[in-house]
């Protein structure tokens, strides 16, 4: 097949290492971005390539022969000397190059692995990735005696760019108590602890384990009660995590809670907008959030909703204009920042607002929940007995399979953007979201009662079951 049967997906393309992910395919997939470059006249500013690799098993040698096809092509290329995060890759490409490609599986489990793409200081648009799966296959012109690439090491501009997030020195004179961070083994270790004095941080899991202690390296609760039990021992003021190649961000508070997406973003919008004066649409992925849309419509300002996945959002980003954007698997960011996810920016973000407001984090969110009432947020994914082969026609027959009134809930709004989701009276809502590919349905909902949200997920459930998916 051409290609080897590689597809693209949203950020890029992954697969089974030994099965799908083998050196072969990734100079296959180098072989296509490079014959894409060479020919592209709309998207990139110059041809100069960055390749970077995350702490994953196989990511430095993947690099390295992706790195050897692009310099065979004539390409000038750069290649990252150490580990790197995809969100550093981000930053030097909206100037320095024109195009960064990142060796890493990101937060899936660790026989994963992949490549991601990024452009113009985020993830590479629909268009462009269109035009890279075009060219698989494609045959190059090779010079014989290519050059080899250039190894550099980017540390330094990255860590300049987190300099001039916020003001260390202020934060650093009010922070009364440690950060507890868990790296979970990924690449985002090392730069906060260069940005501030000894005995800032408590850090877990900061060195290589390249099979991420045969787990995944994703920053969801179930992974991360080290950390909530370290929060706890050193009486830290919060505990950061951050996912393998460091774009994704978790939050727990002094007390060792978990802080679920929908109250991380709804604080990031809050900071943003009523402490910092930000202004402009509050723009989120269709399986966010209540809490977010109640504090940027007390602030008049207007709520955009995109499909799942960073790339819609960075598209809307490049806009400029966009107060602040999230997605419900622990990617933010506002105005100011790169059209992109990073979780030590998001960091360095909560490390001001405990600085700036001089309130912990349980009392930031007991303040949120006083003014917008709570959030309950729940997510569940459910197997199926085979992918569904029509996403919208599938989502329209689950509907079908509700109530008219859930709970008893008036439902004021439908939605079909990304499978479908009811937003209901009291601002709850439950999405129902096929995926496309996978024999999975991923089942999302936030309302201001716990039972009411776990309700609404059962209700989805035995929809699926209802209508044999599952």
């Amino acid at each position: 097949m051409k290609g080897g049967g590689i597809k693209f997906g949203t950020d890029g393309w992954r697969g089974v290492i030994g099965e799908d992910f083998t050196l072969a395919n990734v100079e296959l997939v180098a072989g296509a971005a490079a014959a894409f470059v060479l020919s592209d006249r709309q998207y990139l500013h110059n041809r100069k390539i960055l390749v970077s690799f995350d702490r994953r098993f196989l990511s430095e040698q993947a690099a390295e022969r992706a790195a050897a096809v692009f310099c065979s092509a004539g390409l000038e290329t750069h290649l990252c000397s150490s580990p790197f995060p995809s969100s550093a890759v981000s930053l030097l490409t909206a100037e320095k190059y024109g195009l960064g490609v990142q060796v890493t599986a990101s937060h899936n489990p660790y026989y994963y692995n992949g490549v991601k793409f990024k452009w113009k200081g985020g993830s590479a648009p629909a268009g462009l990735m269109a035009g890279l799966e075009r060219h698989l296959g494609a045959r190059l012109s090779r010079r014989a005696r290519p050059a080899a690439p250039a190894q550099v090491s980017h540390d330094g501009q990255y860590l300049e760019y987190l300099r001039s997030r916020v003001s260390l020195r202020r934060v650093a004179a009010r922070l009364r108590a440690p950060v507890a961070l868990d790296f979970m083994h990924g690449c985002a270790a090392g730069y906060l602890e260069k940005l501030f004095r000894p005995g800032t941080f408590r850090a877990l899991r900061s060195g290589r384990d390249a099979f991420f202690g045969m787990s995944a390296p994703e920053p969801v609760e179930a992974g991360l009660k080290g950390l909530a039990a370290g929060v706890r021992a050193s009486k830290a003021a919060c505990g950061f995590a951050f996912d393998g190649d460091g774009d994704r961000f978790a939050v727990f508070d002094e007390k060792g809670r978990y802080l679920s997406p929908p109250v991380v973003f709804g604080l990031v919008c809050d900071y943003v907008i009523n402490f910092r004066g930000g202004r402009g649409p509050v723009v989120q992925s269709v399986s966010m959030g209540r809490l977010s849309a109640s504090i940027a419509a007390r602030a008049g300002l207007p709520v955009e909703e995109t499909y799942v996945g960073f790339k819609a959002l960075a598209e809307r980003l490049r806009a400029g204009d966009a107060v602040a954007a999230a997605e419900e698997s622990g990617g933010y960011t506002w105005k100011g920042n790169l059209p992109e996810r990073d979780g030590l920016v998001t960091a360095l973000l909560f490390m001001e607002m405990l600085a700036e407001t001089r309130l912990s984090l349980s009392a930031l969110t007991r303040r949120l929940a006083k003014e917008h009432g709570p959030s309950h947020y729940l997510r569940r994914d459910l197997a199926l007995l085979a992918a569904a082969p029509d996403k919208a026609e599938t989502s329209r027959r689950l509907r079908a399979r509700l109530p008219a009134r859930p709970l008893g809930l008036r439902v004021v709004r439908v939605s079909e953007l990304d499978g479908v989701k009811l937003t209901f009276e009291d601002g709850g809502w439950l999405l129902i979201r096929p995926s496309g590919t996978e024999p999975l349905v991923r089942i999302y909902s936030e309302t201001p009662s716990a039972p009411a949200t776990a309700a609404l997920v059962e209700l989805a459930v035995k929809a699926v079951r209802k209508e044999g998916l599952a």
